[in-house]
């Protein structure tokens, strides 16, 4: 077709040819060609870029949205030990361990985003090095399984020298455990060469828990932080048990916002007051105990051989 006051080039219409290649420019469908003729048109002449078509730029990253989401159906409570011949793992690190071995064999709850909730909680986290006999965790799972299948996998899948000993359904609505831990107990055996004898250590003892405040210090980063050791401490004892060597029996406070006793700061603290220096042999966090645990009778030391069998 011709227009009139245009001039043809090449059989086709300047117009034309213009209107072409801006529908082709728009819809980026292919090359553009240089037509004989056309080297005077404006516009013309100069090599033009080759469009592409490619996926534009995620405004956000994944949010795996796109998985389904598996809603918690059942709660199983832990009550595991490990031994001191236990590798110096952290906390994390066997809690990822763990989770991730239990995730190849039970169906784990997943929630909507990428980040998701840990299936398996702690009342309180693993001392490192430190051996321990009546820990409790929780695992959530997103279907209702029967025990055997659970203990199976849950026994199968613990890692680094870890025993579990008990397993029983809890109900999903009760809190977190870590809301619920008050207290843990803890056996130092002492060094054989300790320069007093069991009398004056239990006397210090009854002078640490007749103070109103204990001042203490532990380091932080490149310096040191001064806190009060005795809300943190409920109870201290000699273990009557052990006649070949003195043994301290040590019971700590959680507290939300002190953070918790630690059975090391406690012996030093004992040493200290009964001006002599204690060293300990081996350190065992026997248990947890939770707020409910503290209501009878293992509210006190002297009761719980009975209750832990």
């Amino acid at each position: 077709m011709v227009f009139l006051g245009e001039a043809a080039v090449g059989r086709l219409d300047h117009f034309g040819i213009r209107l072409g290649i801006d529908l082709q420019d728009l819809v980026r469908v292919g090359r553009v060609s240089h037509f004989r003729g056309m080297r005077d048109a404006p516009g013309f002449g100069r090599p033009r870029a080759r469009p592409s078509c490619r996926r534009l730029a995620d405004v956000e990253p994944e949010s795996g949205r796109g998985r389904p989401v598996a809603e918690p159906r059942q709660r199983w409570r832990v009550t595991f030990g490990r031994g001191s011949e236990a590798p110096a793992a952290t906390h994390r690190e066997v809690a990822e361990a763990w989770s991730a071995a239990l995730a190849a064999t039970l169906p784990l709850p997943r929630s909507e985003g990428t980040r998701q909730r840990p299936p398996l909680t702690f009342a309180a986290p693993l001392p490192v090095g430190m051996a321990v006999e009546r820990e409790l965790a929780d695992l959530h799972l997103a279907q209702r399984l029967p025990a055997w299948r659970v203990r199976e996998a849950v026994c199968g899948a613990a890692p680094g020298a870890i025993v579990v000993a008990t397993l029983h359904d809890v109900w999903l609505g009760a809190p977190a455990l870590a809301a619920c831990v008050a207290a843990a107990d803890y056996r130092i055996a002492l060094a054989d060469d300790i320069g007093c004898d069991a009398a004056a250590i239990q006397a210090a003892a009854s002078r640490l828990l007749s103070a109103a405040t204990l001042e203490r210090r532990r380091p932080r980063g490149d310096g040191w932080v001064i806190y009060d050791l005795r809300p943190l401490l409920a109870a201290i004892e000699i273990d009557v048990r052990d006649a070949t060597r003195t043994t301290l029996r040590v019971r700590t406070r959680f507290h939300p916002e002190r953070g918790a006793g630690r059975p090391d700061e406690v012996l030093a603290a004992v040493a200290e007051a009964a001006g002599t220096e204690l060293r300990a042999a081996e350190i065992v966090r026997e248990r947890v105990l939770l707020a409910e645990d503290l209501t009878g009778a293992a509210a006190t030391l002297g009761t719980f051989d009975a209750l832990a069998t």
